[in-house]
């Protein structure tokens, strides 16, 4: 049966080349002339939000006009903006509702890594089909940059107003992938009140270094090779060849495997699967952690832990297998909520599945679908406990099974 899933990472080798040192200078899009699909926005700024992001990686960006074609019964707008491109649909029957969607991680380093694009919604027929209307942006540059695309989308709004006639949202959603549902949560702290609720799907997260740093740390005790930075690369070749390719690991790797596992979260449903895909590209992101002078990545506010002090609804989704943003995100995110008296504000979901957000268009619908009437109502919906013991946890929310269910919960 084959999964459908998000696409939040363009390749696994895009993915591998994550860095989190972002202290390159800004270089912005500026202010494009707007251009619309089906008829051009009224002029005016955008206000953009009050955040201190962390700078953009330097670059020449790509920012292509790529119109949206509207779905029958809708509107639908693009172009450009201080944040880079952006995607605007609004269906004829408006529920008077807005749904953002912040995309996840895209590699400067990866083929067309200075391309801006701005995605559809991924819930884009749902949304149309239920009144809703939706924006996204491709942010003014690509690389890992969590605080600029909290910017970036959340100019959004104000830009959907000037679109839309003047006529504001009486309700905003943010929902977000991986970086983008870092975002996500970062919204929710730093600007709820513009805000209704949050669905961050697959999130990464202020504690995602220190996941890499330690994977790195284990393998190269285990492996017995030290990193040092003049022999970086060559020193990587040597450990990758000392831990063996995933499935295949020698002692020292399936040690090395354990401990991402145990890590991540600790034994459960397709943890296995999922990191026979990241299982070396983690190691090797957590290596400049290692060598002396290592970057900082506590020196913006997107980086710091988050407070927990959340004050409207959100609800999460994650899947079990995910070993590149493992469910230990989640675990986290929990204790600070928890630490700041908010669960009631939290609502956490668990899916059995392998790999990076590859959740099925059933599990993300509902998710969406239950947050927008805890909002209307008020009644908080039903989630997961993300502390317990995960070695059989997610049957609840997983729609439908995936095929080889439970997969593998650890490595022996």
């Amino acid at each position: 049966m084959t999964r459908r899933r998000f696409d939040l990472f363009r390749t696994a080798a895009a993915a591998a080349t994550l860095t989190f040192t972002l202290a390159a200078t800004i270089v912005g899009l500026g202010d494009f002339p707007a251009r619309a699909a089906a008829s051009r926005p009224p002029g005016g700024a955008v206000a953009q939000a009050a955040f201190a992001a962390a700078p953009c990686p330097a670059g020449e960006w790509i920012a292509p006009d790529e119109p949206i074609k509207p779905r029958l019964g809708a509107r639908a707008f693009n172009g450009t903006y201080a944040g880079g491109l952006y995607k605007i649909e609004i269906p004829e029957i408006w529920n008077g509702e807005l749904v953002l969607w912040a995309h996840g991680f895209v590699a400067v380093e990866s083929a067309n890594g200075l391309r801006l694009r701005a995605p559809d919604h991924p819930l884009r027929n749902h949304l149309i089909d239920s009144g809703f209307a939706w924006a996204s942006s491709s942010y003014r540059c690509n690389g890992y940059i969590a605080g600029q695309a909290l910017v970036d989308t959340m100019a959004l709004i104000d830009l959907f107003t000037m679109t839309n006639g003047g006529r504001a949202p009486a309700r905003t959603y943010f929902t977000g992938g991986s970086m983008g549902g870092y975002a996500a949560l970062l919204a929710m702290h730093e600007m709820p009140e513009r805000l209704a609720g949050a669905l961050p799907l697959c999130h990464a997260g202020p504690g995602l270094p220190e996941y890499f740093i330690e994977s790195a740390r284990a393998a190269t005790k285990l492996a017995g090779i030290p990193l040092s930075r003049p022999t970086l690369e060559s020193d990587m070749k040597r450990l990758a060849e000392a831990l063996g390719t995933p499935p295949n690991y020698t002692d020292a790797g399936r040690a090395a495997a354990r401990q991402q596992i145990e890590a991540g979260g600790g034994s459960r449903p397709f943890a296995v699967e999922g990191l026979e895909e990241y299982f070396l590209g983690n190691i090797r992101l957590g290596a400049p952690g290692l060598l002396p002078d290592p970057p900082d990545y506590t020196k913006y506010r997107e980086q710091q832990p988050f407070s927990g002090r959340l004050t409207k609804p959100v609800i999460t989704l994650h899947t079990t297998g995910d070993m590149f943003v493992p469910i230990l995100m989640q675990r986290q995110l929990r204790q600070a909520v928890a630490k700041a008296g908010r669960s009631q504000h939290l609502v956490q979901r668990i899916i059995r599945a392998a790999g990076h957000c590859t959740f099925s268009p059933a599990e993300t619908t509902a998710a969406f679908d239950d947050l927008v009437a805890w909002v209307r109502t008020g009644k908080r919906p039903e989630g997961d406990e993300v502390m317990a013991d995960l070695r059989d946890a997610g049957r609840r929310f997983t729609t439908p099974l995936r095929p080889g269910d439970p997969g593998t919960a650890t490595i022996r």
